[in-house]
């Protein structure tokens, strides 16, 4: 990772900042939104950020406690110059800070340096400086993941029914979790469903 930000530094001075004010959250939401659209669009996936509500909800989100000296949700930004490189949205409180989104530009020449782990990274040593004892990067399997974080809290799906329908509803939700577990745990078939939905959007365009 020190190579590869050695190689954006190559491109201009490398930075990590966290959003001080609603302007600089403003920009920092508007760069994820960018680099979402790109990213879902490459890999044939629907988008939820694309409704402007999703925006709108973001930014309310960001100046919530600006007044009082800091954000309810935290935006930091990787810099390269003057351009945003990676995005990442995080909650803190009490001891712990908490991952909800990643986000980094899709450009080749930028993208094959991983800005959105050396974002990770960041953020985790600005947490370390402000005195946050405890890390983590949300729900789901991804090999970011677990180069950051040494441990897993194991999570487990229940689903309760009190009729006829609801057992039938129970049955197929707890299903389609097991298949999509499976499919993420398997190399070959997250290549397969890659495929299908890039000819899926490839189709829809």
């Amino acid at each position: 990772m020190r190579k590869k930000a050695k190689h954006l530094e190559a491109m201009g001075p490398v930075a990590h900042r966290r959003a001080a004010d609603p302007a600089e959250a403003a920009r920092l939401i508007d760069a994820f939104f960018v680099q979402k659209h790109e990213r879902m669009r490459e890999l044939g996936l629907i988008n939820a950020f694309d409704d402007p509500e999703a925006r709108e909800f973001l930014v309310r989100f960001a100046d919530c406690g600006h007044a009082a000296g800091s954000s309810t949700l935290e935006l930091h930004g990787l810099f390269v110059g003057d351009r945003i490189v990676a995005t990442f949205g995080a909650l803190a409180g009490g001891d712990r800070v908490s991952g909800l989104f990643v986000s980094n530009d899709n450009d080749r020449d930028i993208a094959r340096n991983s800005p959105g782990e050396l974002i990770v990274q960041a953020v985790v040593r600005d947490a370390i400086a402000r005195g946050f004892k405890t890390f983590d990067l949300g729900v789901g399997e991804a090999d970011y993941k677990n180069k950051t974080c040494e441990a897993a809290e194991p999570l487990f799906d229940t689903a309760y029914a009190f009729t006829l329908k609801g057992r039938l509803a129970a049955w197929a939700f707890l299903g389609a979790r097991r298949v999509k577990r499976s499919i993420k745990r398997s190399p070959q078939l997250m290549a397969l469903h890659a495929r299908l939905r890039r000819l899926r959007s490839r189709f829809g365009d």
